[in-house]
């Protein structure tokens, strides 16, 4: 349906899908790429299941072998062309280590749960004093103007270790260039 609306109104909006890699869905992503390319999607992205203390989910990732991810990325390679483009995101480049100690990202990323309950930071979502409260109570603007959102950022700051967080966590980036930008390292501009 978005395709169709996207066709007729010659529109340039991107559609696109993302999905998580995991055992559950491991031989069946070829044919969601197939799917949503058939369903006029410009683009899929598969992304890797980083494990998070925090998660209750902890699926066995021993599937996921070099010889496993190069066999699903020659596969989904072959339904990539002009129009419709197919990523297996590379394990090995996702950045480990944290230089920083206060979470800068924060602000800037919202999660909102399936329950309506609206965070800042998804690998907290099971901790109560994370949660700047439920949309279907409160309006977006209200809980994103709201002392239960300052009081969640700094509940997250003072007693989480950010060297703990997860491996592909969405707010690094904005950690890394945060950081560099507050506390810049001596001759930045040096030509």
């Amino acid at each position: 349906r978005l395709f169709k609306y996207k066709e007729s109104f010659a529109s340039s909006l991107t559609i696109g899908a993302q999905c998580v890699l995991l055992p559950e869905n491991q031989n069946t992503l070829v044919e969601l790429a197939r799917r949503l390319k058939q369903a006029g999607a410009d683009y899929f992205s598969v992304k890797h299941f980083y494990n998070h203390p925090g998660n209750r989910y902890q699926p066995d990732m021993a599937f996921r072998t070099p010889e496993f991810l190069a066999g699903l990325q020659s596969e989904l390679a072959k339904l990539a062309g002009k129009t419709f483009q197919v990523t297996l995101r590379n394990i090995g480049l996702v950045e480990n280590s944290r230089q920083y100690s206060v979470c800068h990202g924060l602000p800037f990323i919202v999660y909102v749960r399936e329950d309506g309950q609206l965070y800042t930071c998804f690998s907290h979502q099971e901790d109560p004093q994370a949660v700047l409260g439920n949309l279907g109570e409160t309006d977006f603007a209200s809980l994103w103007r709201s002392t239960e959102k300052k009081a969640a950022i700094e509940h997250i700051n003072q007693h989480y270790d950010k060297k703990s967080c997860q491996a592909n966590c969405r707010h690094h980036e904005i950690n890394q260039w945060l950081e560099q930008l507050s506390t810049p390292p001596p001759h930045v501009n040096f030509v």
